[in-house]
């Protein structure tokens, strides 16, 4: 399985990463991974971290990792345009990705998400992405696009988190 995972980069030299395909999508882009920020490498060792730690770190160890830094703007956050999480999106799709993994989203609904999401679908690629961190009766976008797989967040007792996102959506 390949998994692409879009967000701040990644530290190539984390002992339970390993990074098959790297690609940056800054203005000013790096040839070699980098993570801008930390979430990215927070990211992809919780999606197939392996296990030099003694215990595999992700839920899918033995996944081929493509990770492209999207999110690339970092002070105190991290940030990324539109262009660059579609541009992304487009990358994962044309190197065969099984699933594209976003840690990401904007509040509220874009209809420039639509298509990129149903495009990435109709070729075989599942889009996993946040619903969101704003709580409940609220949503991100591209995670509340019908075709994306939307994930929340949990406490450690496997409630839902306070912030994390959820609500139905009228597909009408």
């Amino acid at each position: 399985v390949t998994i692409a995972v879009l967000d701040t980069g990644v530290d190539e030299s984390h002992p339970d990463i390993d990074v098959a395909k790297w690609k940056d999508f800054d203005d000013d882009p790096s040839t070699e991974p980098k993570d801008y920020g930390s979430h990215g490498t927070h990211v992809s060792g919780t999606v197939l971290g392996g296990n030099a730690s003694g215990t595999a770190i992700g839920v899918a160890p033995e996944a081929e990792l493509h990770h492209g830094a999207v999110l690339t703007q970092c002070s105190d956050t991290c940030s990324g345009t539109f262009g660059q999480i579609i541009s992304g999106m487009q990358w994962a799709v044309e190197n065969d990705a099984d699933v594209l993994s976003m840690s990401l989203g904007a509040s509220g609904y874009y209809a420039e998400l639509i298509d990129p999401v149903r495009n990435a679908r109709q070729a075989g690629t599942i889009p996993v992405v946040s619903s969101g961190n704003n709580g409940d009766g609220t949503s991100g976008s591209p995670g509340n696009v019908y075709e994306s797989t939307a994930v929340g967040a949990t406490t450690e007792w496997g409630s839902i988190a306070d912030f994390s996102s959820g609500e139905v959506i009228d597909t009408d």
